[in-house]
This record gives structure tokens, sequence and C-alpha cells, in this order.
């Protein structure tokens, strides 16, 4: 092969090169690589808050913001991606107890690339949801004066507590009532507050400092109700 044909040839070669070059740049996102989503954590209780990190993204200045969703439903949107392709946002994670899907999509879905153009990449991330410290009320409605048996549930796990004050409204009605190992506890609380609807509510401190308000609704009705005399105790609880 002469100087000048080996010249030619490998000039060929540049081209081509620099040709999948260019086209490897405008390939979609995810062909390009692989962006992941981790959650952390990734079992909480509901209403908590969770934190998304973000890597293989695209973190050039003309890309389009990350939108996070919770099984498809919106709850961070204009993310934006730093030049390594990364993120980190919180959101609260406002549902009941499950297993969900988190994602975290950017640009235009393929389907509709070769009409608009753009770029899509897309990850995903299981969040489990479990269920949050709650009170029950037996009964949810009284009249002035009766007694209500409150057991709560689910006060475990991240919060630290061992001993909780139970609030009618503004006013602490049961001082010190003990958390059971297995997170439950039960009082009684007397309804002596006019009719209407009141909050019974405690508030607990989880191991890192955030304060969480539990509580239910209380419906009294209007006047006192007659009671006989047996029923004046209130009711007992098996222990």
């Amino acid at each position: 092969m002469s100087a000048s044909e080996s010249r030619f040839w490998r000039a060929i070669q540049t081209a081509s090169l620099l040709l999948l070059v260019q086209g490897l740049v405008h390939l979609p996102l995810s062909a390009q690589e692989r962006a992941s989503l981790t959650l952390e954590p990734d079992t909480v209780r509901s209403e908590a808050e969770v934190k998304a990190v973000g890597s293989g993204f695209c973190g050039e200045s003309d890309c389009p913001p990350v939108t996070i969703r919770l099984q498809g439903v919106i709850v961070v949107e204009q993310v934006m991606p730093g030049p390594d392709g990364a993120f980190e946002v919180h959101f609260v994670a406002e549902a009941g107890p499950g297993r969900y899907v988190v994602s975290a999509s950017q640009g235009v879905r393929e389907e509709v690339q070769r009409q608009v153009g753009g770029r899509w990449t897309e990850a995903t991330a299981e969040l489990t949801i479990e269920l949050g410290p709650r009170l029950i009320l037996e009964p949810r409605a009284v009249h002035r004066g009766e007694w209500v048996r409150v057991t709560g549930v689910g006060f475990s796990g991240p919060y630290a507590v061992d001993v909780v004050s139970l609030k009618l409204g503004e006013e602490v009605v049961v001082d010190e009532v003990k958390v059971r190992k297995d997170g439950t506890l039960e009082a009684r609380v007397a309804a002596q507050v006019e009719a209407g609807l009141h909050r019974l509510s405690v508030t607990l401190v989880t191991i890192e400092g955030d304060s969480v308000d539990v509580g239910a609704d209380l419906i009294v009705a209007i006047g006192d109700r007659p009671r006989e005399p047996r029923e004046q105790e209130p009711p007992s609880i098996e222990r």
C-alpha cells in the first residue's frame, strides 16, 4: 500500500470515529448511561420525610429538570442535577401503608422524541410505607361527661418515648400514659368539654428530635346524657 493510500484509509477511519461519537452524543440519555435513584430511608412511616438521591442524569446547562413521582403522583418538580448528573431532594411520604414505586424522570418520553425531539431518562426505586402511630377512640361520639377508651398503636420504632401525655384540645387530661414495649398504650378520658368536635392527641419526639403530633377526633353531642350509677366509673381495661 502506498503512502497516499495509507493516509486515505486513516482519514476514513478518523471520520468514521467522529461520526460514531457524534451519534452517541445525540442518543437518548437512557442509552448513554444508566441513571439510578436511591431512597434514604427506603422504609418509613406515613407522612415521614424521605431523601431521594439521583445519579447518572443529564447535568448539562441545557438539560431539562427532573420530576419526582410517588406512584405516579408528582411530589417534587424542577430538580436540576449538578454538572456530575447527581441531585438530592426531600419529599414527604403522603400515602397509606404499602409498597410504592418512586420515579425520577428527565426529558421527553421516547415515544414522542420522534415528534418534538429531546432526550429522556428515568430511574425508579421502591419505597415501603408502614402504618404510623395512631389513636383509636371507643366510642368516637359521646355525650358530655361520658368516658372514652383511648388505645394507641404503633408507638415504637423511631420514637424515643416511654411515657406520653394525652391532651383534649390544648388541655392535658391524662398525664404520664405508659407506652408498652410492643408500642401500644391505653387510657381513659372523661369528655368534660362542650358539645362539638374535639381533638384527642399526644406529642411524640423521634430519636432525631423531631416532634410528631398523633391524634383522633372526638365528637361530643349536645346535652348531658343521664347515666346509671354503675356507669359512673370508667370502663375497665385488661392489662
